[in-house]
């Protein structure tokens, strides 16, 4: 990940299987590149849920939607800056199309408060905490023993890099009209997210269990964050928009 990234823009939503395969498609095509070329933007991702004969699913009650979207920016206003709001209140044909794809969708730019490790990797754990996870409920011992938790998590097994950001919800709390376009679907919000990326989804699995129980014993409501392995799907970065593939 790299070192010029202080802020994420985190997005989960499942995908309705009958317009799935056009929503892939635009999502790769049209939608990351055109999000990619706004000025701030210095990557995006995309992740499905991995197969449950890698990884069991969580249960229900903590389970996350299947498609997770990350866009890295230079900074948390990134995400609120004029040119990233023309482009939500001009959405295209084509994702004026799309929108009804999106189902159980949540958004919220996130500042970024720790990262270690370097690179990227193939899989990931995501956990989102709902309740009583924002840097104002935590005290500043608990903050201190959060960054340094982080900063270990790289030298486990399997584990290349470890992320946590709170969200900031004034940033995102604009009414768009992209945001109209998904009017079927409420954004659910959040308050702080840890990814946890490694290049084995079995290593993320085995290493779930301590990393929940550390979390909980530092006072993160670990044990009632929603959860899941993913697996990366695609990943654009600037140079990639920049000198686009020659067909």
């Amino acid at each position: 990940m790299p070192i010029t990234m202080h802020a994420f823009l985190a997005i989960w939503s499942n995908v309705r299987l009958d317009m799935a395969s056009d929503w892939y498609r635009w999502h790769t095509e049209e939608h990351m590149p055109e999000r990619v070329g706004i000025p701030g933007f210095l990557a995006g991702r995309r992740y499905d849920l991995v197969d449950e004969r890698l990884a069991p699913a969580a249960p229900e009650d903590r389970r996350l939607q299947h498609c997770y979207m990350m866009y890295e920016g230079e900074s948390l206003t990134t995400f609120n800056s004029d040119a990233y709001l023309e482009r939500l209140n001009n959405p295209t044909p084509w994702t004026r199309e799309m929108a009804p794809g999106f189902h159980n969708f949540s958004r919220g730019a996130c500042e970024l408060a720790t990262t270690s490790g370097d690179g990227y990797g193939g899989f990931a754990l995501l956990m989102r905490f709902e309740t009583a996870a924002s840097d104002s409920d935590l005290s500043a011992a608990t903050l201190e023993a959060l960054d340094h938790f982080v900063m270990t998590l790289p030298g486990l097994a399997g584990i290349t890099a470890a992320h946590f950001g709170f969200c900031r919800p004034e940033i995102t709390n604009v009414d768009t009209a992209e945001k109209q376009t998904r009017a079927g679907t409420e954004e659910q919000r959040f308050q702080s997210v840890l990814l946890v990326e490694g290049y084995d989804a079995a290593l993320l699995v085995q290493n779930f269990g301590a990393i929940e129980a550390n979390l909980e014993a530092l006072g993160m409501p670990a044990k009632s964050a929603r959860y899941g392995i993913y697996a990366l799907s695609h990943l654009l970065t600037e140079r990639t928009t920049e000198e686009p593939n020659k067909h």
